[in-house]
Formats: structure tokens, C-alpha cells, sequence
């Protein structure tokens, strides 16, 4: 698609890379700001190698560390791989672009929380839960869509909740609203950039 719309592959393979790191990034910086306000509530400290990912991730960002791993990539391949590297601050100021978007998954899930619980949902434990769940389910490499590591994560981080059954029960209902507005999103961009597509094209012609 990228292709198609006159982006170099190289360029489209870069900005996914970069995009995926910045958005997880943002979550766990969400869920450090949810862990501050006091979200954690009760539990064990497994979230801790998480969150110290944050530090090391807004590093990586640095021009300097992408430069040196563009220039191994270069070496390796023995291809030239020509990729524009933003400024650091650019790239932060991206990062931070990307919280509202999971704030607003936050309220989501806290919404389906409230329905089922009834009310007394605290929306910082939710918060945290849902960014630590969602991270920790993009890093289980080999698990499709990190299904069951992060319900698992989910149900232990939700402590806010009444019972274990419940966050399972709030888990799997926020996975199914997702799943129905990342193919309802699909289909209304496939719909929309088919049109400009097929627009461009008898201009062209």
C-alpha cells in the first residue's frame, strides 16, 4: 500500500519500525504516570523490568544510537539503507503524542470495567493495568496478538476490580470492542484510500 502510494519501501519498513517503538514506548510511559497517581494498587513488583524499558527505549531514540545501528544494518546487508533520521526531540516530542491515544484506550477499558463492576472502577489501576497488558503482550514475540499473556497480565495488574473473574471477564470483553474498531477503522480506510487511489489513477490517465 505504501508503495502504491508512491512511499519507497524502505522509507514504509522505517516509519512502521519507528511508529511500533514510539507507540509502546508512549504505553509504558502511560502506565509509569498511572504507577505514580498511585495505580498500582496491591501486587507483586513484576512490573518493574517493564517500566525500566522507558529509560533505555527514549535512549534509543537518540540520532547517535540509530545512526550507529542504521550503519550495522549497512554493513551487514551490503545494501545502502537510507532512512532519515529525526532529531531527538522530534522524536520525543512524537512519543509524547502518542499518550492521549492510550489514555483514551485506558477510558475504553475502564468503561467496559465500570459495566460490569458497577461502578467504583479506580481509573488509574485501570490505566495501568491496560498499558502494562498491552506491552507486555507486544514483547511475548511468538504469541499472535499476545492472546493470553495479556488477559494474564491484565487480570493480575487489575487490582482495582472485585474478583479475578471479573478483570478476565473486563479482558476479553475490551479485546472484542478493539478487534471491532480495528476492522471497522480497516474497512473505512481501505474504502477511502482505494478511492483516492483509484482517483490518482485516472488523473493520470
Amino acid at each position: 500500500m505504501a508503495r502504491r502510494g508512491g512511499v519507497s519501501g524502505t522509507a514504509a519498513y522505517g516509519s512502521t519500525v519507528l511508529s511500533l517503538g514510539l507507540t509502546y514506548l508512549a504505553a509504558i510511559l502511560t502506565a509509569a504516570g498511572a504507577l505514580l497517581a498511585g495505580g498500582l494498587g496491591s501486587g507483586e513488583a513484576y512490573w518493574q523490568p517493564v517500566i525500566a524499558l522507558l529509560p533505555l527505549g527514549v535512549l534509543a531514540l537518540h540520532p547517535w544510537v540509530v545512526g550507529a545501528v542504521l550503519a550495522a544494518g549497512r554493513r551487514l546487508s551490503r545494501r545502502p539503507i537510507e532512512i532519515p533520521v529525526p532529531p531527538w526531540m522530534v522524536s520525543i516530542t512524537l512519543l509524547a503524542r502518542h499518550v492521549p491515544a492510550w489514555l483514551g484506550i485506558g477510558a475504553a477499558t475502564w468503561l467496559v470495567a465500570t459495566a460490569l463492576e458497577g461502578g467504583g472502577v479506580d481509573f488509574r489501576n485501570l490505566l495501568f493495568a491496560t498499558t502494562l497488558s498491552w506491552v507486555v503482550g507486544f514483547l511475548a514475540v511468538g504469541v499472535p496478538g499476545g492472546i493470553g499473556v495479556r488477559e494474564a497480565v491484565f487480570v493480575a495488574s487489575a487490582t482495582s476490580l472485585s474478583s479475578a473473574g471479573v478483570a478476565a471477564a473486563v479482558a476479553v470483553a475490551s479485546r472484542v470492542a478493539f478487534i471491532l474498531v480495528d476492522v471497522t477503522g480497516a474497512g473505512v480506510t481501505t474504502l477511502a484510500a482505494g478511492g483516492g487511489l483509484s482517483l490518482h489513477s485516472r488523473q493520470r490517465g
